[in-house]
Protein backbone atom coordinates (compact mmCIF):
# COMPACT_ATOMS: atom_id res chain seq x y z
CA UNK A 1 0.00 0.00 0.00
CA UNK A 2 1.08 3.59 -0.68
CA UNK A 3 1.93 5.34 2.55
CA UNK A 4 0.81 8.46 1.33
CA UNK A 5 -2.82 6.60 0.87
CA UNK A 6 -3.03 5.86 4.61
CA UNK A 7 -4.05 8.39 7.21
CA UNK A 8 -2.15 10.66 9.13
CA UNK A 9 -0.44 9.62 12.64
CA UNK A 10 -1.80 12.77 14.74
CA UNK A 11 1.34 13.50 17.38
CA UNK A 12 0.26 13.72 21.30
CA UNK A 13 1.96 16.97 21.50
CA UNK A 14 0.83 18.36 18.27
CA UNK A 15 1.34 18.06 14.41
CA UNK A 16 2.08 15.10 12.39
CA UNK A 17 4.49 12.27 11.95
CA UNK A 18 6.65 13.19 9.34
CA UNK A 19 6.96 11.01 5.64
CA UNK A 20 10.46 10.13 6.78
CA UNK A 21 9.38 9.01 9.77
CA UNK A 22 6.59 7.02 8.65
CA UNK A 23 8.70 5.13 6.17
CA UNK A 24 11.18 3.98 9.22
CA UNK A 25 7.92 2.90 10.73
CA UNK A 26 6.51 1.09 7.84
CA UNK A 27 10.23 -1.29 8.06
CA UNK A 28 9.73 -1.56 11.35
CA UNK A 29 6.22 -3.27 11.42
CA UNK A 30 8.06 -5.43 8.84
CA UNK A 31 10.86 -6.38 11.13
CA UNK A 32 8.82 -6.45 14.34
CA UNK A 33 8.61 -10.42 15.67
CA UNK A 34 4.45 -11.11 15.80
CA UNK A 35 4.36 -12.64 19.10
CA UNK A 36 6.50 -9.98 21.15
CA UNK A 37 5.71 -5.93 21.69
CA UNK A 38 9.08 -4.07 20.14
CA UNK A 39 10.20 -1.51 22.41
CA UNK A 40 10.94 1.06 19.14
CA UNK A 41 6.46 0.69 18.44
CA UNK A 42 5.81 0.97 21.95
CA UNK A 43 7.91 4.46 22.28
CA UNK A 44 5.34 5.27 19.06
CA UNK A 45 2.52 4.17 21.17
CA UNK A 46 2.99 6.91 23.70
CA UNK A 47 4.06 9.36 20.94
CA UNK A 48 0.42 9.31 18.63
CA UNK A 49 -2.79 9.74 19.39
CA UNK A 50 -5.06 6.42 20.15
CA UNK A 51 -7.86 7.25 17.53
CA UNK A 52 -5.29 8.31 14.67
CA UNK A 53 -2.92 4.87 15.40
CA UNK A 54 -6.29 2.96 15.05
CA UNK A 55 -7.09 4.90 11.76
CA UNK A 56 -3.46 4.37 10.58
CA UNK A 57 -3.16 0.56 11.43
CA UNK A 58 -7.06 -0.01 10.05
CA UNK A 59 -6.13 1.43 6.79
CA UNK A 60 -3.38 -1.01 6.12
CA UNK A 61 -5.40 -3.74 7.54
CA UNK A 62 -8.08 -2.78 4.96
CA UNK A 63 -5.37 -2.80 2.38
CA UNK A 64 -3.60 -5.52 2.49
CA UNK A 65 -7.35 -7.48 3.26
CA UNK A 66 -8.19 -6.44 0.10
CA UNK A 67 -5.06 -7.25 -2.02
CA UNK A 68 -5.84 -10.71 -1.05
CA UNK A 69 -4.30 -11.27 2.18
CA UNK A 70 -1.07 -12.45 1.19
CA UNK A 71 1.79 -14.09 3.55
CA UNK A 72 4.03 -11.72 3.03
CA UNK A 73 2.57 -8.96 3.99
CA UNK A 74 1.05 -10.61 6.99
CA UNK A 75 2.81 -7.50 9.09
CA UNK A 76 -0.20 -5.06 8.07
CA UNK A 77 -2.09 -7.74 10.75
CA UNK A 78 0.19 -7.63 13.32
CA UNK A 79 0.22 -4.08 13.22
CA UNK A 80 -3.25 -4.08 15.12
CA UNK A 81 -1.50 -5.30 17.93
CA UNK A 82 1.81 -3.30 18.11
CA UNK A 83 0.33 -0.20 17.42
CA UNK A 84 -3.79 -0.16 17.85
CA UNK A 85 -6.18 0.71 20.41
CA UNK A 86 -9.61 -1.09 22.11
CA UNK A 87 -11.08 0.41 18.84
CA UNK A 88 -8.41 -1.82 16.46
CA UNK A 89 -8.93 -4.81 18.96
CA UNK A 90 -12.53 -4.82 18.47
CA UNK A 91 -12.17 -4.60 14.65
CA UNK A 92 -9.77 -7.48 14.55
CA UNK A 93 -12.17 -9.47 16.68
CA UNK A 94 -15.16 -8.83 14.30
CA UNK A 95 -13.37 -9.35 11.55
CA UNK A 96 -12.02 -12.85 12.77
CA UNK A 97 -14.90 -14.97 11.08
CA UNK A 98 -13.93 -14.47 7.82
CA UNK A 99 -10.47 -14.59 8.70
CA UNK A 100 -11.27 -18.08 9.32
CA UNK A 101 -13.32 -18.80 6.77
CA UNK A 102 -9.88 -17.95 4.34
CA UNK A 103 -7.33 -20.43 6.26
CA UNK A 104 -7.14 -21.09 9.81
CA UNK A 105 -3.64 -19.63 9.74
CA UNK A 106 -5.01 -16.73 9.08
CA UNK A 107 -6.90 -16.61 12.60
CA UNK A 108 -4.34 -18.31 14.66
CA UNK A 109 -1.89 -15.31 13.07
CA UNK A 110 -4.80 -12.70 14.36
CA UNK A 111 -4.98 -14.50 17.84
CA UNK A 112 -1.26 -13.05 18.49
CA UNK A 113 -1.71 -10.06 17.01
CA UNK A 114 -4.72 -10.08 19.64
CA UNK A 115 -2.47 -11.00 22.19
CA UNK A 116 -0.07 -8.48 21.27
CA UNK A 117 -2.22 -5.82 22.52
CA UNK A 118 -1.69 -6.87 25.80
CA UNK A 119 -5.21 -5.40 27.53
CA UNK A 120 -7.75 -7.03 29.09
CA UNK A 121 -10.23 -6.73 26.07
CA UNK A 122 -8.09 -8.04 23.50
CA UNK A 123 -7.14 -10.95 25.62
CA UNK A 124 -10.41 -11.68 26.55
CA UNK A 125 -11.01 -11.70 22.78
CA UNK A 126 -8.42 -14.61 22.60
CA UNK A 127 -10.40 -16.48 25.15
CA UNK A 128 -13.65 -16.21 24.27
CA UNK A 129 -12.60 -17.47 20.25
CA UNK A 130 -10.32 -20.71 22.28
CA UNK A 131 -13.43 -21.60 24.34
CA UNK A 132 -16.02 -20.86 21.64
CA UNK A 133 -13.91 -22.97 18.83
CA UNK A 134 -14.98 -26.74 18.14
CA UNK A 135 -11.62 -27.71 16.86
CA UNK A 136 -8.66 -28.57 19.27
CA UNK A 137 -5.77 -26.98 17.28
CA UNK A 138 -7.54 -23.17 17.92
CA UNK A 139 -8.50 -24.29 21.56
CA UNK A 140 -4.46 -24.86 22.00
CA UNK A 141 -3.58 -21.70 20.53
CA UNK A 142 -5.50 -19.70 22.52
CA UNK A 143 -4.52 -21.36 25.48
CA UNK A 144 -0.92 -21.57 24.75
CA UNK A 145 -1.00 -17.09 23.86
CA UNK A 146 -2.64 -16.62 27.25
CA UNK A 147 -0.11 -18.91 29.04
CA UNK A 148 2.51 -17.22 27.96
CA UNK A 149 1.27 -13.71 29.31
CA UNK A 150 0.29 -15.27 32.64
CA UNK A 151 3.49 -16.31 32.59
CA UNK A 152 4.62 -12.65 31.63
CA UNK A 153 2.39 -11.12 34.57
CA UNK A 154 3.79 -13.97 37.09
CA UNK A 155 0.04 -15.54 37.58
CA UNK A 156 -1.40 -18.75 36.95
CA UNK A 157 -3.78 -19.31 33.74
CA UNK A 158 -6.64 -19.24 35.52
CA UNK A 159 -5.75 -15.90 37.67
CA UNK A 160 -5.49 -14.29 34.45
CA UNK A 161 -8.94 -15.83 33.02
CA UNK A 162 -10.21 -13.96 36.10
CA UNK A 163 -8.84 -10.73 35.50
CA UNK A 164 -9.40 -10.19 31.79
CA UNK A 165 -13.14 -10.09 31.84
CA UNK A 166 -14.03 -6.97 30.51
CA UNK A 167 -16.04 -4.37 33.03
CA UNK A 168 -18.69 -4.06 30.65
CA UNK A 169 -20.98 -2.46 33.77
CA UNK A 170 -18.83 -0.74 35.84
CA UNK A 171 -20.97 0.78 38.54
CA UNK A 172 -24.78 1.21 39.65
CA UNK A 173 -24.67 4.09 37.75
CA UNK A 174 -24.38 2.34 34.62
CA UNK A 175 -27.62 -0.15 35.29
CA UNK A 176 -29.72 3.01 35.49
CA UNK A 177 -31.12 4.51 32.39
CA UNK A 178 -33.22 8.39 33.09
CA UNK A 179 -35.15 9.56 30.58
CA UNK A 180 -35.71 12.54 33.05
CA UNK A 181 -39.17 11.93 34.07
CA UNK A 182 -38.90 8.39 34.39
CA UNK A 183 -36.07 6.03 34.58
CA UNK A 184 -35.55 2.28 33.97
CA UNK A 185 -33.37 -0.23 35.72
CA UNK A 186 -31.13 -2.77 33.26
CA UNK A 187 -31.05 -6.56 34.49
CA UNK A 188 -29.87 -9.84 32.85
CA UNK A 189 -31.33 -12.93 33.23
CA UNK A 190 -29.41 -16.12 33.56
CA UNK A 191 -27.69 -16.09 30.36
CA UNK A 192 -26.40 -12.48 30.80
CA UNK A 193 -29.28 -11.19 28.56
CA UNK A 194 -30.38 -7.65 29.36
CA UNK A 195 -33.53 -6.17 30.28
CA UNK A 196 -34.86 -3.13 31.86
CA UNK A 197 -37.33 -3.18 34.90
CA UNK A 198 -39.75 0.36 35.22
CA UNK A 199 -40.68 1.76 38.35
CA UNK A 200 -43.44 -0.50 39.11
CA UNK A 201 -41.61 -3.80 38.44
CA UNK A 202 -42.56 -4.48 34.98
CA UNK A 203 -39.98 -5.85 32.92
CA UNK A 204 -39.54 -4.78 29.27
CA UNK A 205 -37.34 -6.74 27.16
CA UNK A 206 -35.82 -3.35 26.12
CA UNK A 207 -35.84 0.44 26.42
CA UNK A 208 -39.34 1.74 25.33
CA UNK A 209 -39.60 4.94 23.21
CA UNK A 210 -39.37 8.06 24.85
CA UNK A 211 -43.25 9.70 25.87
CA UNK A 212 -44.91 13.16 26.48
CA UNK A 213 -43.06 14.50 29.68
CA UNK A 214 -39.77 12.57 28.99
CA UNK A 215 -36.50 14.11 28.55
CA UNK A 216 -36.09 13.61 24.51
CA UNK A 217 -32.65 13.64 24.44
CA UNK A 218 -32.10 11.60 27.89
CA UNK A 219 -34.09 8.93 26.41
CA UNK A 220 -32.68 8.53 22.84
CA UNK A 221 -28.84 8.32 25.08
CA UNK A 222 -30.30 5.81 27.18
CA UNK A 223 -31.39 3.74 24.46
CA UNK A 224 -28.17 3.73 22.76
CA UNK A 225 -26.18 2.71 26.12
CA UNK A 226 -28.97 -0.25 26.59
CA UNK A 227 -27.92 -0.80 22.66
CA UNK A 228 -23.91 -0.73 23.28
CA UNK A 229 -23.81 -2.76 26.52
CA UNK A 230 -25.84 -5.23 24.83
CA UNK A 231 -23.50 -5.96 22.23
CA UNK A 232 -20.90 -5.88 24.57
CA UNK A 233 -22.52 -8.37 27.13
CA UNK A 234 -23.53 -10.57 24.48
CA UNK A 235 -20.22 -10.80 23.32
CA UNK A 236 -18.75 -11.96 26.54
CA UNK A 237 -21.33 -13.68 28.04
CA UNK A 238 -21.20 -16.99 26.30
CA UNK A 239 -17.54 -17.56 27.56
CA UNK A 240 -18.05 -16.42 30.70
CA UNK A 241 -20.61 -19.21 31.67
CA UNK A 242 -18.66 -21.79 29.86
CA UNK A 243 -15.82 -21.05 31.86
CA UNK A 244 -17.93 -21.34 35.04
CA UNK A 245 -19.33 -24.77 33.95
CA UNK A 246 -15.50 -25.75 33.53
CA UNK A 247 -14.95 -24.75 37.17
CA UNK A 248 -17.89 -26.53 38.45
CA UNK A 249 -16.76 -30.19 36.10
CA UNK A 250 -12.84 -29.20 37.41
CA UNK A 251 -13.67 -28.81 41.20
CA UNK A 252 -11.59 -25.73 40.66
CA UNK A 253 -11.33 -24.01 43.52
CA UNK A 254 -10.65 -19.79 44.37
CA UNK A 255 -8.96 -18.22 47.36
CA UNK A 256 -12.00 -16.51 48.90
CA UNK A 257 -10.46 -13.16 48.75
CA UNK A 258 -9.78 -13.78 44.55
CA UNK A 259 -13.15 -14.92 44.71
CA UNK A 260 -14.60 -12.18 45.66
CA UNK A 261 -13.01 -9.83 44.36
CA UNK A 262 -12.91 -11.68 40.87
CA UNK A 263 -16.46 -13.42 41.05
CA UNK A 264 -18.58 -11.64 43.54
CA UNK A 265 -18.24 -8.07 43.56
CA UNK A 266 -17.66 -8.07 39.31
CA UNK A 267 -19.66 -5.80 37.91
CA UNK A 268 -20.59 -8.27 35.40
CA UNK A 269 -19.76 -11.80 37.19
CA UNK A 270 -21.84 -10.90 40.12
CA UNK A 271 -24.98 -11.44 37.97
CA UNK A 272 -24.16 -14.98 37.47
CA UNK A 273 -22.85 -15.84 41.17
CA UNK A 274 -26.19 -15.06 42.38
CA UNK A 275 -27.58 -17.74 40.11
CA UNK A 276 -25.11 -20.33 41.47
CA UNK A 277 -24.54 -22.43 44.98
CA UNK A 278 -20.87 -22.24 46.03
CA UNK A 279 -19.10 -24.33 48.55
CA UNK A 280 -16.78 -23.51 51.25
CA UNK A 281 -15.62 -26.44 54.40
CA UNK A 282 -18.29 -28.47 52.74
CA UNK A 283 -20.95 -26.15 53.59
CA UNK A 284 -22.90 -24.58 50.58
CA UNK A 285 -24.08 -21.19 50.45
CA UNK A 286 -25.81 -18.87 47.80
CA UNK A 287 -24.95 -15.04 47.10
CA UNK A 288 -27.78 -12.68 47.72
CA UNK A 289 -28.56 -9.60 45.39
CA UNK A 290 -26.82 -7.40 47.78
CA UNK A 291 -23.90 -9.76 47.62
CA UNK A 292 -24.33 -11.48 51.25
CA UNK A 293 -23.47 -14.92 51.52
CA UNK A 294 -26.38 -17.06 52.99
CA UNK A 295 -26.27 -20.90 53.82
CA UNK A 296 -29.07 -23.45 53.37
CA UNK A 297 -30.81 -22.57 56.33
CA UNK A 298 -30.72 -18.96 55.95
CA UNK A 299 -28.12 -18.17 58.14
CA UNK A 300 -25.13 -15.57 57.33
CA UNK A 301 -21.80 -16.93 56.45
CA UNK A 302 -19.08 -15.01 56.54
CA UNK A 303 -15.73 -16.14 55.00
CA UNK A 304 -11.89 -15.84 55.93
CA UNK A 305 -9.79 -14.62 53.34
CA UNK A 306 -7.53 -17.66 52.70
CA UNK A 307 -10.82 -20.28 52.65
CA UNK A 308 -11.22 -22.15 49.35
CA UNK A 309 -14.25 -21.49 47.74
CA UNK A 310 -15.81 -23.59 45.00
CA UNK A 311 -19.09 -24.10 43.11
CA UNK A 312 -20.77 -26.55 44.62
CA UNK A 313 -21.18 -29.92 42.89
CA UNK A 314 -24.46 -32.40 43.63
CA UNK A 315 -22.23 -35.60 43.37
CA UNK A 316 -20.31 -34.54 46.69
CA UNK A 317 -22.25 -31.56 48.68
CA UNK A 318 -24.23 -31.94 51.04
CA UNK A 319 -27.48 -33.02 49.37
CA UNK A 320 -29.87 -32.22 51.45
CA UNK A 321 -28.65 -28.42 52.37
CA UNK A 322 -28.28 -28.37 48.63
CA UNK A 323 -32.23 -29.32 48.17
CA UNK A 324 -33.10 -26.84 50.52
CA UNK A 325 -31.25 -24.12 48.38
CA UNK A 326 -33.20 -25.58 45.17
CA UNK A 327 -36.53 -25.06 46.87
CA UNK A 328 -35.60 -21.39 47.51
CA UNK A 329 -34.06 -20.94 44.02
CA UNK A 330 -38.02 -22.18 42.84
CA UNK A 331 -39.44 -20.00 45.70
CA UNK A 332 -37.80 -16.46 44.02
CA UNK A 333 -37.71 -18.04 40.45
CA UNK A 334 -33.74 -17.62 40.57
CA UNK A 335 -32.77 -19.49 37.14
CA UNK A 336 -29.14 -20.87 36.58
CA UNK A 337 -26.98 -20.21 33.95
CA UNK A 338 -25.96 -24.15 33.46
CA UNK A 339 -27.82 -27.11 35.53
CA UNK A 340 -26.17 -27.50 38.97
CA UNK A 341 -28.67 -27.81 41.69
CA UNK A 342 -30.47 -30.83 39.45
CA UNK A 343 -27.64 -31.53 37.44
CA UNK A 344 -27.68 -35.67 36.22
CA UNK A 345 -24.60 -37.38 38.40
CA UNK A 346 -23.43 -40.98 37.85
CA UNK A 347 -21.77 -42.07 41.18
CA UNK A 348 -19.61 -45.07 41.63
CA UNK A 349 -21.71 -48.19 40.51
CA UNK A 350 -24.26 -46.63 38.59
CA UNK A 351 -25.22 -47.79 35.73
CA UNK A 352 -23.39 -46.28 31.86
CA UNK A 353 -26.09 -44.52 29.71
CA UNK A 354 -26.89 -45.88 26.60
CA UNK A 355 -25.41 -44.60 23.94
CA UNK A 356 -25.12 -47.45 20.80
CA UNK A 357 -27.14 -46.40 18.09
CA UNK A 358 -28.35 -43.59 19.04
CA UNK A 359 -29.17 -41.02 15.99
CA UNK A 360 -27.92 -37.33 17.22
CA UNK A 361 -27.92 -34.40 15.13
CA UNK A 362 -24.54 -33.32 13.81
CA UNK A 363 -25.02 -30.03 15.79
CA UNK A 364 -24.91 -31.88 19.32
CA UNK A 365 -21.94 -33.42 18.71
CA UNK A 366 -19.82 -30.38 17.63
CA UNK A 367 -21.76 -28.85 21.21
CA UNK A 368 -19.74 -31.91 22.81
CA UNK A 369 -16.67 -29.97 21.68
CA UNK A 370 -17.26 -26.92 23.62
CA UNK A 371 -15.65 -26.44 26.64
CA UNK A 372 -15.69 -29.63 28.04
CA UNK A 373 -12.50 -31.14 26.87
CA UNK A 374 -13.44 -33.34 24.12
CA UNK A 375 -11.85 -33.47 21.08
CA UNK A 376 -11.68 -34.82 18.07
CA UNK A 377 -9.83 -37.72 16.93
CA UNK A 378 -7.26 -36.96 13.65
CA UNK A 379 -9.15 -37.62 10.81
CA UNK A 380 -8.96 -40.93 8.51
CA UNK A 381 -9.62 -40.25 4.83
CA UNK A 382 -10.66 -36.68 5.56
CA UNK A 383 -13.50 -37.30 8.34
CA UNK A 384 -13.12 -37.67 12.37
CA UNK A 385 -14.98 -40.57 13.29
CA UNK A 386 -14.67 -40.78 16.92
CA UNK A 387 -14.16 -37.68 19.75
CA UNK A 388 -11.70 -38.56 22.76
CA UNK A 389 -11.41 -37.12 25.88
CA UNK A 390 -7.51 -37.05 27.68
CA UNK A 391 -7.38 -38.74 30.87
CA UNK A 392 -3.88 -38.15 31.42
CA UNK A 393 -0.80 -40.72 31.41
CA UNK A 394 -2.46 -41.51 27.79
CA UNK A 395 -5.51 -42.63 29.22
CA UNK A 396 -8.76 -41.27 27.55
CA UNK A 397 -12.40 -41.71 27.23
CA UNK A 398 -13.84 -42.51 23.12
CA UNK A 399 -17.19 -42.05 22.01
CA UNK A 400 -17.53 -43.36 18.26
CA UNK A 401 -19.40 -41.23 15.79
CA UNK A 402 -20.82 -42.64 12.21
CA UNK A 403 -20.70 -41.21 9.55
CA UNK A 404 -18.04 -38.78 10.76
CA UNK A 405 -17.02 -34.90 10.88
CA UNK A 406 -15.71 -33.79 7.75
CA UNK A 407 -12.80 -32.04 7.79
CA UNK A 408 -12.55 -28.88 5.55
CA UNK A 409 -15.29 -26.63 4.67
CA UNK A 410 -18.57 -28.28 5.41
CA UNK A 411 -22.15 -28.49 3.73
CA UNK A 412 -23.64 -31.47 4.30
CA UNK A 413 -24.01 -31.54 8.61
CA UNK A 414 -25.66 -35.38 8.62
CA UNK A 415 -26.91 -36.69 12.01
CA UNK A 416 -24.35 -39.14 13.18
CA UNK A 417 -24.56 -42.23 14.95
CA UNK A 418 -22.96 -42.96 18.22
CA UNK A 419 -21.21 -45.85 19.60
CA UNK A 420 -20.67 -46.78 23.72
CA UNK A 421 -18.46 -44.95 25.62
CA UNK A 422 -14.87 -46.45 26.16
CA UNK A 423 -12.05 -46.36 28.19
CA UNK A 424 -8.69 -46.84 27.22
CA UNK A 425 -5.64 -47.24 29.54
CA UNK A 426 -7.96 -46.46 32.54
CA UNK A 427 -10.84 -48.30 34.34
CA UNK A 428 -13.67 -46.14 34.99
CA UNK A 429 -14.01 -47.37 38.22
CA UNK A 430 -10.61 -45.63 39.05
CA UNK A 431 -11.19 -42.40 37.75
CA UNK A 432 -12.13 -39.87 40.46
CA UNK A 433 -15.83 -40.15 40.79
CA UNK A 434 -16.78 -36.31 39.51
CA UNK A 435 -14.48 -37.00 36.44
CA UNK A 436 -16.32 -40.40 35.76
CA UNK A 437 -19.55 -38.22 36.63
CA UNK A 438 -19.11 -35.87 33.71
CA UNK A 439 -17.79 -37.86 31.27
CA UNK A 440 -20.95 -40.18 31.85
CA UNK A 441 -23.16 -36.99 31.68
CA UNK A 442 -21.41 -35.90 28.42
CA UNK A 443 -23.05 -38.99 27.06
CA UNK A 444 -26.58 -38.89 28.58
CA UNK A 445 -26.58 -35.38 27.53
CA UNK A 446 -25.68 -35.68 23.87
CA UNK A 447 -27.80 -38.87 23.47
CA UNK A 448 -30.72 -37.23 24.57
CA UNK A 449 -31.05 -35.79 21.18
CA UNK A 450 -31.34 -38.79 19.71
CA UNK A 451 -34.14 -38.79 16.97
Amino acid sequence: VALDALPDLALVGGGVMGPDDREALMALLRAAPPDVRHPALDAVRDACTEASRDAFVGALFDAWWLAGAKAKDEHALHALGHLGGDASARRLHASLGRLVDKKVVLLHQSLEALTLFDTDLALSFVQGRGLASHFEDTQTRARTLLTLVAHRRGIALEALEDAIVPEVVVSEEDLVLDYGARSFRIGFDEHLAPHVVDASGKRLEKPPAARKGDDAARASEARARFERLAEDVTRVARTQIVRLERALRDGREWRAADFERDVVRHPLLRFLAVRLVWQVDGRVFQVTDDLAFLDADDAPLSLRPDDRVRLAHPLDADREALAKLGERFADYEILQPFPQIAREVFGPGAPAPKSAGALVPYAAVLDLLTGTGWRRTSPRDGTVRALVHPLGDGARAEIGISPGLTVGPVRARPAQTLSTLAFEGVEREDLPPRVASELLRDVATLSGHAR
